[in-house]
Order: C-alpha cells, then sequence, then structure tokens
C-alpha cells in the first residue's frame, strides 16, 4: 500500500507531440522567465516561488490569476543533426525545494495540452523527462500544492544525449519437458490454499504473502487482509507437508503491509533460553508499523517500536541473533526534515530501534526522492556471536521509475544513534546507478527485490515494458542484473522470461532467491497476451500462471531452466495447468481504481520466494482462481530437480535426546575453483536439552562421502565462542531412517530422524 498520490508505477505521461510549431504568449513568474535548450545549451536553471496555495485542481487558465503557480517558458531548438547523432533523447525538467512539509507540482504542457506531470508528495522535487520531444515552446507551470506560501524553488532543464539502451546478455532456455509434476528437471507439489480462521479472513483475502525458512526448515508464510483487518501468519514444522495458522500477531490492528525476518538460532539466552532463532513480523495501519518478535517459533510476540511513524512500506532484515534492520517510506510528520527512505536498528531483537539513517540517493541532480522501493537484505546475515559484521543493501527508483539504484552500508553497518530532532544522517548509504529503462519504458512495475548469494554477490530483479517501432507494447519482461564488488558496477541485464516462448510474453511482478555462486531463483507471473498489463480491456482473457527459473549466472551464457511452477493435480482444467488469474494485473497502486476502465489490483503488489537449507524453492504466491472477486494465499515446494545450493550431501532434521531435540541444519557442496574439486559446507546444531549451540561457516575440513552416508569433520564455534573439533556422520534418508551422530571432546549425541531429510 502507498499513502502517495502516485504508488510504485509512477509513471509520467512523457507523450511526444510531433505536430508543428505553436506560438504562446511569454508567461512571467519564474526567474528567468524563458530560455532556450538546444544542441550547444544542455543546462538552464530557473527559481520560483507563489504567492497563494493551489484550493483544488489545477487549471492553467486560473492558476497566475489565483497567484498558486509561476510559469517557466522553455523553448526546445534541437537541430536536425542532434536528433540524426542522437533519436533517443531525453529533456529532464526537475524542480527542488526545501522542507517535505512544502510540495510543488509540476505540469508541462506543448501545443495547448498536457504532456507530462509529477505530483508526488512528501517529497522535495518533482522530475519529469520528456522523450526526444518536438521543437518548440512549452510551458513548464509550477503549482503550489501544500506548505507555507512564498516557499521558493529552483528549476533545472537538462538536455540528455543518449540514454542508454537495455544493455543485454544473451542467455540459453530450457524449458522443462513435462511440467512441474513430470520426473524430468523440477518437480513440485500441487499448489495448497493457506486458510486462515475463519477461512475467508475478515476482509475476505489473503495477499501479499512473504516467505521465510529458518536453518532447520520450519516455514512460515505470512499475508495481509487490508486494513484494518490485520495480517495472517502460518507455520510449517513438516517441511511444507501442513501449515498451522497461528492467528494474527498484529491483533488485527495492521494488514496494510507486512513482512517477515529470521534472526539466527541462539541457545541459553538469559531472557528467553533455546531457539530457531527470532521471528521479526511487521505490518502496516497507516499511522504507524505494528512490530512484533517472537522467539518460540510464532507460537507468542513481544512487540516493538521505531521511531519511524506515518511511514509506508516497510521491509526487514534479521542479522545474527539478536540485530534488525527496518526499511520504510517515512513520510516526514514524526521525524522531521526525513523525505524519503529511512532504515532503523535494533539491537535488542527488535524491541526498540534506537539507531538509523536516510537512504542517500543519487537521483538526476541530487534530488532526494524516490518512487518505489523494495526489500533490504544483509550479508552475512547469520553470524552468531559479537558485534554483527553485514553489509546491507535496498534497492529503490527514481520518482519516474526509470532508474534503478541500490543503496548500501559497508560492512559492520552499524547506523548511527537517531538525532533528538532534525534528520538522520546521511553518511551511512551510497546509492549506485544499477539499472536505466529505455526510452519510453520504466521500471515502475513493483518490485525490484534485491538478494545475495552465499559468495556475496548481488542480484536485483525488475520488470519492464517491450515496445515496437509505433510505440505499441509488445510484451513485458523479467530481467535481472548483478554485482560481484559489493554494488560498485552492475553487469548487462540476462532477460529470464524466455523471448521465443509466447506463453510468457507478458511477465511482471518477480521475486527471487539466491544461492551458491551466482546459482538465483527467479518466479514472475506470466501470460500470452501482450499489451499493458494495466488495461482491463486489452487484458479482460488473459490466463495468468506462476513460471520458475533456474539461473546460472556463473556462465558467459547465462543459462536458464524454467516451468510453471503453480498448478493442481485436482479441479478444473485452468486450475491443473497452473492458472492463477484472469484479467489484467494493475500497478498503478491505489490509482487503480481510477483508471478507465479500472485495472485488476486483486493480487496486490507482489508475492514471494525462497529456498530451504537443501537449496529447494518454496513459494508463496497470490492466487484469486476460482474465487475470482478475491484472491487468496497459495503455496507449493520443489521437491525433486536442480536447486540453488548445487549439493554432493546436504539435509536437515530433528531428533531426540532425552527430554530434548537436536536440530541440525547440513550442507555439503562441491565448487570447481581453478580447475580443482574442492568440498566444502556448513553445520548448525542445536541440543536444546544441553543449551548448546553450535555452527561452522567457515568449511569443514573434511569431507567424506560414502554409500548412503555423509562424515564432515570441522572446528566449530559454541554459544560462548569457544572453539571445537567435532566430526559428524549423516545417514541418507527422511524421518525413522534418516540419522545424525555428532561428537566432540566431551559431548556426543545421536538419534534417527523424527523429521526432516537428509539427501546425497
Amino acid at each position: 500500500m502507498d499513502l502517495r498520490k502516485s504508488f510504485c508505477a509512477l509513471r509520467l505521461t512523457a507523450a511526444v507531440i510531433t505536430l508543428g510549431f505553436v506560438f504562446m504568449p511569454a508567461m512571467h513568474g519564474a526567474t528567468p522567465s524563458a530560455e532556450t535548450l538546444s544542441g550547444s545549451s544542455t543546462k538552464l536553471t530557473y527559481t520560483g516561488t507563489t504567492a497563494t496555495i493551489n484550493p483544488a485542481t489545477f487549471d492553467p487558465a486560473t492558476c497566475q490569476t489565483a497567484g498558486y503557480c509561476d510559469v517557466f517558458t522553455l523553448t526546445v531548438s534541437v537541430s536536425n543533426a542532434f536528433r540524426t547523432a542522437h533519436p533517443n533523447f531525453r529533456v529532464n525538467i526537475q524542480f527542488g525545494w526545501t522542507g517535505n512539509t512544502n510540495e510543488f507540482d509540476m505540469y508541462d504542457y506543448f501545443g495547448g495540452g498536457p504532456v507530462a506531470t509529477s505530483t508526488n508528495s512528501f517529497v522535495t522535487g518533482q522530475l519529469t523527462r520528456l522523450e526526444h520531444p518536438a521543437n518548440g515552446i512549452y510551458t513548464i507551470y509550477a503549482s503550489f500544492s501544500l506548505g507555507v506560501p512564498g516557499t521558493s524553488y529552483t528549476g533545472t532543464v537538462t538536455l540528455q544525449p543518449t540514454p542508454p539502451p537495455i544493455a543485454k546478455l544473451a542467455a540459453s532456455y530450457t524449458l522443462d519437458p513435462d511440467g512441474k509434476f513430470g520426473p524430468q528437471m523440477f518437480q513440485f507439489t500441487s499448489d495448497l490454499l493457506l486458510v486462515a480462521t475463519p477461512p475467508s479472513g475478515s476482509a475476505g483475502q489473503d495477499v501479499e504473502p512473504g516467505i521465510v525458512i529458518d536453518p532447520f526448515g520450519n516455514i512460515y508464510v505470512s499475508a495481509i487482509e487490508g486494513v484494518p483487518a490485520g495480517s495472517d501468519l502460518w507455520r510449517s514444522t513438516d517441511f511444507g507437508n501442513t501449515f498451522t495458522y497461528l492467528g494474527q500477531p498484529d491483533k488485527g490492528a495492521g494488514g496494510g503491509d507486512e513482512d517477515l525476518a529470521l534472526g539466527s538460532p541462539f541457545a541459553a539466552d538469559q531472557l528467553f533460553g533455546d531457539s530457531t532463532g527470532r521471528l521479526y513480523y511487521s505490518s502496516l495501519n497507516l499511522a504507524d508499523i505494528n512490530l512484533q518478535t517472537s522467539h518460540d517459533m510464532g507460537n507468542t510476540f513481544l512487540p516493538g517500536d521505531s521511531p519511524a511513524k506515518v511511514v509506508d512500506r516497510m521491509w526487514l532484515a534479521g542479522v545474527g541473533t539478536s540485530r534488525d534492520y527496518l526499511i520504510t517510506v517515512q513520510l516526514g510528520a514524526d521525524l522531521q526534515g526525513t523525505n524519503s527512505l529511512i532504515v532503523t536498528q535494533s539491537d535488542d531483537g527488535g524491541i526498540t530501534y534506537p539507531n538509523g539513517a536516510l537512504v542517500s540517493q543519487a537521483i538526476l541532480a541530487g534530488t532526494p526522492q524516490t518512487g518505489f522501493h523494495s526489500n533490504i537484505v544483509a550479508f552475512p546475515g547469520d553470524l552468531r556471536g559479537g558485534t554483527p559484521n553485514s553489509t546491507v543493501y535496498t534497492p529503490f527508483t527514481s520518482a519516474d521509475g526509470v532508474d534503478l539504484y541500490v543503496a548500501s552500508c559497508p560492512a559492520p553497518c552499524n547506523l548511527p544513534p537517531l538525532p533528538l530532532s532534525g534528520p538522520p544522517s546521511k553518511l551511512s548509504f551510497t546509492s549506485t546507478l544499477a539499472f536505466t529503462a529505455p526510452p519510453g519504458a520504466t521500471l515502475g512495475n513493483v518490485f525490484t527485490p534485491i538478494a545475495v548469494d552465499n559468495d556475496g554477490a548481488v542480484f536485483v530483479a525488475f520488470s519492464t515494458q517491450q515496445f515496437d517501432s509505433n510505440g505499441h507494447q509488445t510484451g513485458q519482461n523479467v530481467y535481472v542484473v548483478w554485482s560481484n564488488n559489493q554494488g560498485k558496477t552492475w553487469s548487462k541485464a540476462v532477460q529470464i522470461n524466455n523471448p521465443n516462448d509466447r506463453s510468457t510474453a507478458t511477465a511482471m511482478l518477480p521475486w527471487l532467491t539466491a544461492g551458491d555462486q551466482g546459482s538465483i531463483g527467479v518466479f514472475w507471473y506470466g501470460t500470452n497476451v501482450v499489451g499493458d498489463p494495466n488495461n482491463q480491456t486489452v487484458f479482460a482473457n488473459a490466463k495468468w500462471k506462476i513460471f520458475y527459473a533456474l539461473v546460472n549466472t556463473t556462465l558467459t551464457t547465462p543459462a536458464v531452466q524454467y516451468v510453471v511452477a503453480s498448478g493442481t493435480n485436482t479441479g478444473t482444467a485452468d486450475q491443473m495447468a497452473g492458472v492463477v488469474h484472469y484479467g489484467s494485473i494493475c500497478t498503478q497502486g491505489l490509482n487503480c481504481n481510477t483508471a478507465m476502465p479500472p485495472g485488476n489490483r486483486e493480487l496486490a503488489e507482489y508475492a514471494e520466494l525462497t529456498h530451504d537449507p537443501l537449496g529447494l524453492i518454496h513459494i508463496a504466491f497470490s492466487e484469486d482462481n476460482p474465487t475470482a472477486g478475491s484472491a487468496f494465499t497459495w503455496y507449493t515446494k520443489q521437491t525433486a530437480g536442480p536447486g540453488v545450493l548445487p549439493n554432493v550431501g546436504s539435509g536437515a532434521g530433528l531428533f531426540n535426546i532425552g527430554t530434548g531435540t537436536g536440530n541440525f541444519g547440513l550442507l555439503v557442496e562441491s565448487h570447481k575453483l581453478s580447475g580443482t574439486s574442492l568440498r566444502e559446507g556448513t553445520l548448525t546444531y542445536l541440543d536444546t536439552s544441553a543449551n548448546i549451540l553450535l555452527s561452522d561457516t567457515a568449511g569443514f575440513s573434511l569431507v567424506r562421502i560414502g554409500t548412503n552416508t555423509i562424515q564432515i569433520s570441522g572446528t566449530g564455534t559454541l554459544q560462548n565462542g569457544s572453539a571445537v573439533n567435532f566430526t559428524a556422520t549423516a545417514t541418507a534418508g527422511g524421518p525413522g531412517t534418516g540419522a545424525f551422530a555428532i561428537s566432540w571432546p566431551g559431548y556426543s549425541a545421536s538419534g534417527t530422524l523424527v523429521q526432516g531429510q537428509i539427501v546425497k
């Protein structure tokens, strides 16, 4: 949900007028009142102010007389030679002012009609871009709609000769030949409906699902019913075979947005004892965020509080046993001077968030506004003991959705204390341009999720439009870009939906997860209908399915293996074929309701996937088939086929130790480094009866693979910081068959699995 005037898509109508020269008399107001932009004069600046506030709808015929607007007359005079040399040139027009309680709106007119607008709220700037505009006189109105009359602004007009096209990497594509239920390539379970109590929820929907999985395979899924109906939470302790409804941690007070994050397992905690890790939960209720933290797998929660009030769209990132980062759009009502993205930090398990910083943004000419932002991630996130030492990343777009930026706070990313007054610091985060949409297209198609693989490479997924030579939209594609140097530079884009597969010619609402060495999993909603997916008339008969792709980005030509991951083994023909939605998918937030015809927003803005300790994919998604008019949360998981953690032996499970439980997460991987095959991996082991937590994330010193066993040795760290040399043996199999044994000087434990699975 978004409280600003334009949500997520933030599409500026930058129509190109090709009619003849139209003369308009100069309208005074700005200083200077008129300038000419040409190939030799590429940057203009001016200032302005108004005497009153716009009381209602902007009217160019009366705004100057009423005193709530002033005017800058822009003459575009670009030679034919320049146009030939730079056919995709842009003209960027922007305002900047101080104080986000003040607001100017921008209206660009040409030939007597509007060609572009920018009316974002709670910002200190507006920005429009005109794509290769015709020569002539443009009237740029600055309409003052909020704040203290007499506030001044600075206008900047720049000529951008060559906006970059999409720089693509070629990829190879392989479709699963027998679908999600066949034995070839991927196998997924039949889609499972997650039911709240009462079944339909008080608001009759459960959308925008989030999903996280802890190191021991416990799965948590949350979804929103809408304000003020609250958010629902489910848990699975049997690897997704069944789910238990845990109720609403926000007690029905939220439901606007939600997010989940996990902390690392801890043992012998002074307050909480043993745990598989904290579960962080957030829910939006318009005026505030409802924050909750559980130490007992979601059975009970403790409330938290962040000083960032009156916010929108919050995301969480857990680090270590007790640190949590929270990012929101701060709308300026509480932390004076903030006008954009703020990250706050908790070091007491999500109870208080006393530290924080603004995300510094590299928008054109330094304006501090953003279009929309996506999730926040920390790498590494599973640190135990001591002070967390993670790098934090978060993506956002420019206000018009053309530029994609990634902000990073380098390790150890210890944010400073929030000031008692005035804006937070902007020194912690640095923003880098990761991608620019081609002329006419935007990235404002919700969302641009980010993930980090186990080697520290950063990945961002997004969707953008595809046009023919006449400007007609002929599809929408999902792309991924990545950085191997902590976000300093970025790769060319790889298209994830197969450009030669008509069944997914329109692809949108992507999400991704990252595993080992450039192995990523991406899913999206896809259909064979082309055009603008916001348009209900064009997409009236569209049938949407969930597609999933495993992508190997380490190859010179990245390899994309994909499948339709949605579908049931019973039901209608469409359900069994994977159809999850009919009609349009609107990406314009609350503006979907005002479109003519109204766009379909039943799925809301996103869904998520993640991977388990075995590297297999779990997807939680919104579906309104067969319940047209209301969408609910469904779940499917990968049971076989290549995963994002290429392994030779791994698993996770639980076994009984006296009156306690032994929990372990084991991963053994095979890597090739400089032509040498190396086996390495990680182990997390928790003995709840003995208050023991052992972790080895540095890699094993010995790995032996037997007929049906895996034996590892390594140096692990206990919860008190001491190191021990351990040996562990895992026997392949599931409950009743698989077994696990571990020992080090002074300790040993073993048992048969009662839950989980060890694979070889």
